[in-house]
């Protein structure tokens, strides 16, 4: 069974996911985190509804180019930047 199965097991409407993408800046594998990201749906097959949370740290984000930046928070839609107090 997976997560979707179990959410939709127990009545729930869709799953909530967070992702660590530093891997892929630590391999540095720019393109294919681009393609990884765009590829990821927004719904399942049957309908659940799934939301993705992209972690990344504030020096990987940099790393990439400003259009590969912009493909991915064109593709979710938004970004939130979460800064340490200091």
């Amino acid at each position: 069974m997976d997560l979707t199965d179990y959410a939709k097991r127990i009545g729930k409407s869709g799953v909530s996911i967070l992702g660590d993408m530093g891997a892929f800046n630590h391999k540095l594998k720019y393109d294919e985190l681009v393609d990884y990201e765009l590829s990821l749906p927004t719904r399942h097959e049957d309908g659940i509804a799934l939301k993705g949370f992209c972690l990344y740290h504030q020096n990987d984000f940099s790393s990439l180019s400003d259009e590969q930046k912009q493909k991915l928070i064109e593709h979710h839609g938004m970004a939130l930047k979460v800064i340490k107090a200091q």
